[in-house]
């Protein structure tokens, strides 16, 4: 790509060096040499300027741009922090003026394969010098923590849609912005008012005091995930209360529709549910798996059902009541045919519901355990526990693994239907639960995506390739955050 750029404040910036034709001069950010091409033309032989800069790129089109003035310029491959060593080195005691212009530039930003914008669908990387030995989303010491992506986030006046796609790129496995509790409206009305993040703590404090003593009520009268909804509209609202009392008749807000928060997302649990006993149904050989074919529109009427379907409630109710003893046989029946198939010819039979998570220690893990799934599933199934985005993935390519092991192994020119597929019924599913969107490059949907692929051409079933997948994607990640 060529390197264009427009210079900042160029003609200010050289009134302000009041430059000496023969005077040495340092640009400590080189860039396209847009300022550093007009200091050149301004020294006579008896001048020098240095230009550093970490991007080859950059460098390069320096080079190009300075060569009329190379007896009077020395370009150095560096980070500007190194200004003393540089300096030393070229036997330059001191300097008549020094430039600066910081941050990064558009060809970096226009460039998808540098990885600095969240606008295309591209590796992070992030590196000014595509020499330095880690990414951006390699080492664990430089992706950016969620308060901190927020407060950059508000600094650059993102809307909540672009925080959202934000949040995505930068945090690897989180989920961005999630609405499933009081905490999340707190955290969205802190960002679109552009409070900081102790204030944000503190109003989280002060919320959950009030909410506390509130008796919850069945939030069955409303449809959906209010507190999602709520969440899309929050910001109008909050931008008609006057900005002094804005907090006050947050908290009022948060008081009036107290009843309907921090509830399981109606939405989310529905899908669930039907989803959970379908596979279950075909794991137990009681309905036959749909031919591919069939798969999409199976998976769009399970979804779309208002409430759920007579077999979901056949399968776990008990007098029109949710029967826990129910869900837990679901629950068990699911994990153990997983496990059964997973595992068969190997010796560690623990885990069984794979989800990969980053701990807050950095480190990378593979949650599970077969008696731990099974209850996360079987809260899960009674209401007792948020559905997230890893819960509604894992049962849909769980189930789409069992779909697919009735039919046949695909040609490697059929393999890209079924990827094809798994992503569409994702983003359908996730789309109605109010959910986070599927989003490939985050590891989980990486090694759900590659497990089809592999499953697709040997003779090995996706919940075998997917265990393995995991335990290397996290071995690579451990490998690379070693001293």
């Amino acid at each position: 790509m060529e390197f264009q750029h427009k210079s900042v404040l160029l003609q200010e910036c050289i009134d302000a060096l009041n430059i000496r034709p023969d005077g040495i001069y340092l640009d400590g950010t080189l860039g396209g040499a847009g300022h550093s091409s007009q200091i050149a033309r301004r020294l006579t032989e008896g001048g020098r300027l240095i230009g550093v800069d970490r991007d080859r790129t950059a460098l390069a089109a320096a080079k190009e741009r300075l060569a009329p003035y190379a007896d009077r310029v020395t370009l150095v491959h560096s980070n500007f922090a190194e200004i003393d060593a540089i300096l030393d080195s070229l036997g330059i005691p001191a300097v008549d003026g020094m430039l600066f212009d910081l941050g990064v530039s558009s060809p970096q930003l226009d460039d998808a394969s540098r990885g600095f914008s969240y606008m295309a669908d591209a590796p992070l990387d992030m590196r000014m010098d595509k020499d330095d030995a880690l990414t951006a989303g390699e080492g664990k010491n430089l992706l950016l923590a969620r308060d901190e992506a927020f407060a950059l986030g508000h600094t650059l006046g993102f809307s909540l849609a672009e925080m959202q796609w934000f949040l995505l790129r930068t945090l690897d496995t989180e989920d961005g912005l999630r609405y499933h509790a009081s905490g999340d409206l707190v955290e969205t009305f802190g960002f679109v008012t552009g409070m900081g993040e102790k204030s944000v703590a503190a109003l989280k404090a002060r919320c959950a005091r009030m909410l506390a003593d509130i008796p919850k009520a069945e939030c069955d009268g409303r449809e959906g995930d209010w507190t999602r909804a709520a969440g899309a509209s929050l910001p109008q609202i909050a931008a008609s209360w006057p900005v002094e009392e804005r907090e006050e008749r947050f908290l009022a807000w948060m008081r009036e529709q107290a009843p309907y928060l921090d509830r399981p997302s109606r939405s989310a649990l529905r899908i669930y549910r039907n989803l959970a006993v379908y596979a279950w149904h075909i794991a137990a050989e009681e309905e036959s798996a749909p031919i591919e074919s069939d798969f999409l529109p199976c998976i769009r009427e399970l979804v779309s059902q208002p409430e759920e379907d007579e077999q979901t409630v056949a399968a776990l109710y008990v007098n029109g009541a949710i029967s826990a003893k129910k869900c837990r046989a679901v629950a068990g029946d699911i994990l153990l045919d997983n496990l059964n198939r997973s595992f068969s010819d190997q010796t560690d039979k623990a885990k069984a519901y794979h989800v990969i998570a980053v701990r807050p220690d950095g480190q990378m893990t593979v949650s599970g355990g077969i008696n731990a799934s099974r209850t996360r599933v079987q809260d899960l199934l009674a209401g007792k526990a948020e559905v997230e985005k890893s819960d509604m993935l894992y049962l849909l390519w769980f189930t789409v693994g069992l779909c697919w092991l009735w039919n046949s192994r695909p040609r490697p020119s059929e393999i890209y239907d079924r990827l094809a597929d798994f992503i569409d019924a994702a983003e359908i599913c996730l789309d109605a639960a109010m959910l986070p969107p599927f989003y490939p490059p985050h590891l989980i949907e990486q090694s759900m995506l590659l497990s089809v692929v592999y499953a697709g051409r040997t003779e090995s079933d996706t919940a075998e390739i997917y265990e393995q997948l995991c335990s290397a994607v996290i071995e690579r990640r451990k490998s690379k955050n070693r001293p």
